[in-house]
């Protein structure tokens, strides 16, 4: 599955990165021509700040084992770039130390910006339906013109197991691979991915709810059915749009302004909750009344539509002699200004708490996952709005995990 912040294709995600892998990291693209993407079960990187080394000799006392001091980070499904993993595991010899007399090595190269391997490493990686365990014995580095280094290494087989040294990792790690290239990173606690991989799951069924209760193909953008009939909101579209709501691992659905802008709309949208919810500013909140107007413009797709549509206004409305309504719940106005939480477990508004929470706080809920458990999804006004400011915040909550 293709989410929106972790692919889990892996292999599909690997030949990608291979295809584009000269835009990504520019001038490096020589050093892995040839080369395809191996993915391991579990690279072992010495934690350089926790290793003990021999005070006088500054050696390790012994790689592996019980009275060993060096500490390890393993990092789950590390990607790494070599000609060649095969080798004949035949009549397999080992020297005392536990690395193969029989010559099978492994060299390879690094994506820039992952991690740093060290002499002393460990990898394993899956090979004719058996895990192996290879030590690195070398290192060394290119630094390419964006002034990034790439790291090659060569590998011995060893006939050690990874129970011991998975005794002597301190922290989790997981890659991912999808992040490589740009300014998120790729190695990321495991804790941490365990998160992101909770609420891409959240942020792919809340925005599928979202499509199938407001999602309008014909119009390409979305609205709902109103106190004052079909209701289309310029401002929400502005805010899908800037936030790339509608873009996810799954499915892209283009949004696009299907109405005529007027000149100011970029100023009167920096006095929307929208903006102020991008900006986490809860002073910058009031709530705006509104007009709906009649869609009435030749060249747009609603004018295609046999039902009317109503446009929001939300700016000079008192020019108009139409009702004057409130689009935003004041609810949520008020318990934003106030930090107010809904109690209540049977209260679908308290999605609003998500919001609430991240306004005051700039975090996510504790009890985000309660809060999203049995809600009842209706093409409701207040849905129309808060879904997809939860969306906003699930994916600002990722961001600050990977950053």
């Amino acid at each position: 599955m293709a989410g929106k912040f972790i692919n889990h294709n892996f292999t599909n995600t690997v030949d990608v990165i291979n295809d584009t892998m000269v835009n990504r990291v520019k001038n490096a693209n020589y050093m892995f021509n040839n080369l395809s993407p191996v993915i391991t079960e579990s690279w072992y990187n010495i934690n350089d700040r926790s290793t003990t080394l021999d005070n006088t000799l500054r050696v390790e006392y012994s790689d592996i084992g019980m009275n060993s001091g060096i500490r390890y980070n393993k990092i789950k499904n590390a990607v790494f770039y070599s000609s060649s993993i095969l080798f004949d595991t035949s009549n397999l010899e080992f020297d005392e130390s536990g690395l193969s007399i029989s010559k099978i090595s492994i060299t390879g190269i690094i994506l820039p910006n992952t991690w740093i391997p060290y002499t002393g490493d460990y990898m394993n990686i899956k090979h004719a339906g058996k895990d192996w365990l290879f030590k690195i014995t070398s290192t060394s580095f290119d630094t390419i013109d964006t002034g990034n280094n790439v790291y090659s290494f060569t590998a011995v087989m060893s006939n050690y197991g990874t129970s011991q040294l998975d005794k002597q990792v301190d922290y989790k790690y997981k890659m991912i691979v999808n992040n490589v290239g740009t300014g998120f990173k790729t190695i990321i606690k495991e804790d941490d991915y365990i998160t992101i991989e909770y609420l891409d799951g959240v942020y792919d069924k809340l925005l599928n709810y979202y499509s199938v209760l407001f999602f309008n193909p014909s119009i390409a953008g979305v609205c709902f059915n109103g106190k004052y009939g079909n209701l289309y909101d310029p401002y929400m579209t502005e805010f899908l749009i800037r936030n790339k709501i509608f873009s996810n691992g799954n499915e892209y659905k283009s949004i696009m302004h299907q109405t005529n802008l007027p000149a100011m709309f970029q100023i009167y949208y920096d006095k929307s909750i929208f903006r102020s919810l991008e900006r986490c500013n809860i002073d910058s909140i009031y709530n705006m009344e509104c007009v709906a107007t009649l869609i009435e413009q030749d060249y747009s797709l609603f004018a295609a539509l046999l039902d009317d549509y109503f446009e929001i206004t939300y700016i000079d409305t008192k020019k108009y002699t139409l009702p004057v309504f409130q689009m935003i719940d004041p609810q949520l106005i008020y318990n934003i200004k106030n930090n107010v939480i809904i109690d209540a477990t049977n209260d679908n508004k308290r999605l609003y708490n998500i919001i609430v929470t991240y306004m005051n706080d700039n975090k996510l809920a504790d009890d985000f996952d309660r809060i999203m458990s049995d809600l009842e999804y209706v093409p409701e006004s207040y849905l129309f709005y808060a879904i997809p400011m939860v969306l906003y915040i699930i994916n600002e909550s990722v961001k600050k995990l990977i950053e």
